[in-house]
């Protein structure tokens, strides 16, 4: 079985999704993890040194202020989802008649930053399933656009999820690594 997790830029959305990738790898055998982050993003560092293969896209930011790069981010986000599409069948994520969820199938975990919407617009469009976990009270604008192609929303705070996407939540806390249970500083 393989997974993609997909974050970065920061590691707001990288270290929870490091903690489900090492619980992955203890709970199920033959599993291969795949990552998809930003080019210049420290997340490359974390995972590298979690053992993960890593890949890279471009992914626009749309910025919550007046800007003109804010312009070209439609046309962008087409061009990211695009290569985010080429980088799933390059990575042969794409299995002819898997449209569900199981063990036979690969699947995308995400949790936010602006890396993760064309992956999982693209995996939509591929029929990936995705799963989304949503760390903050307010969701970001990644974790909005997400939310309607994922199959699947896991959430850390009770009464943060809006009502349209209820029907497909389920609380799970914040995942924590190991090591920040066992207190060794000197991992992470």
């Amino acid at each position: 079985m393989r997974i993609l997790f997909t974050g970065g830029f920061t590691l707001g959305s990288v270290t929870p999704l490091l903690a489900i990738a090492e619980e992955v790898r203890c709970q199920v055998s033959g599993v291969s993890i795949v990552w998809i982050g930003t080019r210049k993003g420290p997340e490359r560092a974390l995972v590298e040194k979690a053992g993960i293969s890593f890949a890279w896209i471009f992914a626009p930011k749309w910025r919550r202020y007046f800007d003109v790069r804010n312009f070209f981010v439609p046309l962008l986000m087409i061009w990211s989802t695009l290569w985010a599409g080429l980088s799933l069948l390059k990575l042969s994520f794409v299995r002819r008649g898997c449209t569900k969820l199981s063990f036979d199938c690969p699947v995308i975990v995400t949790a936010g930053g602006f890396v993760g919407v064309p992956v999982v617009w693209a995996g939509w469009w591929l029929r990936i399933p995705s799963l989304l976990h949503n760390q903050d009270v307010r969701w970001s604008l990644a974790n909005k656009l997400v939310a309607p192609f994922v199959k699947r929303i896991t959430y850390a705070l009770p009464g943060t999820v809006p009502a349209c996407w209820k029907h497909k939540a389920v609380w799970t806390g914040n995942p924590i690594r190991k090591f920040m249970l066992e207190g060794n500083k000197e991992r992470g």
